[in-house]
């Protein structure tokens, strides 16, 4: 059957389908959606203390025994400023009004918040791979 390749064997996934772990819009439920539909499910730890992303991790597992990629953003220096996010939120506010949203959310934490205690939590079952690109690095 075309979807079965080496991309869908190493990752246990019937289709070759990968959702983008996109940071905290990503959650635990579409995550599990996503790989129990047979694709590989995505959850972004951009911003997440070890123990959150534990819990992230764990209410994937409580939803979904699927393939799960656990990305973490790695760039040198962050230079997200608290000006330029609060410019950014407020351009952002008037389609979060229009949508009846609230408020647009506060980025927490930085890019580069891989602490040793991340580190330390890997499961057993991750299989670790490294994305390269000029501009970041990015371990799933």
């Amino acid at each position: 059957m075309w979807p079965q390749n080496a991309l869908t064997e190493r990752l246990n996934i019937r289709w070759p389908i990968l959702q983008a772990p996109m940071g905290w819009l990503s959650t635990p439920a579409l995550a599990a959606a996503v790989s129990n539909a047979g694709g590989l499910g995505g959850i972004g730890m951009w911003g997440f203390s070890a123990e959150d992303a534990e819990r992230r991790i764990a209410g994937f597992r409580q939803q979904s025994a699927g393939s799960l990629n656990v990305n973490y953003p790695l760039w040198p220096e962050p230079e997200i400023t608290a000006d330029t996010t609060e410019l950014m939120r407020k351009r952002l506010q008037a389609h979060y009004d229009a949508k009846g949203l609230g408020a647009v959310p506060k980025p927490q934490g930085t890019a580069s918040d891989v602490s040793s205690e991340h580190l330390a939590m890997s499961p057993d079952d991750v299989v670790p791979l490294l994305r390269l690109s000029s501009s970041d690095a990015h371990l799933s």
